[in-house]
């Protein structure tokens, strides 16, 4: 399960960030992730409640949002958004048809976008 690592991770952001600003009273996190990023945002919550647990940061509450996945047409440069169930090797372009060769322009995004702490 690499969302353990990616807690990990964002938790020493968080810790970081508490100890730039003096805080040590942590409140609550906001992830934003994109919806192409390979996230289980349910397995990242678990992850970053153990180890927020055995910090003795308990009942931080951890928001998630959700980037959603938008292209660029390789044939007529118009950018449209597509659901991921319906993203894949051949993704018509809703301007002109074009199936192949778009360019991702987000949707694989994963950061620590908020904290709130005293």
């Amino acid at each position: 399960m690499h969302e353990m690592a990616i807690a990990e991770s964002l938790f020493s952001l968080v810790i970081d960030e508490m100890n730039k600003h003096n805080c040590t009273h942590l409140i609550s996190v906001e992830v934003t992730y994109g919806a192409m990023a390979g996230i289980m945002p349910e397995a990242l919550q678990l992850s970053f409640e153990l180890i927020a647990n055995e910090s003795n940061y308990k009942n931080v509450k951890l928001n998630f949002v959700c980037i959603p996945i938008k292209l660029k047409c390789s044939s007529c440069g118009f950018e449209f958004e597509v659901k991921e169930s319906d993203y894949g090797m051949i993704t018509p372009c809703s301007n002109c048809g074009e199936q192949l060769g778009h360019i991702l322009l987000q949707g694989n995004e994963l950061f620590l976008s908020n904290l709130e702490a005293e």
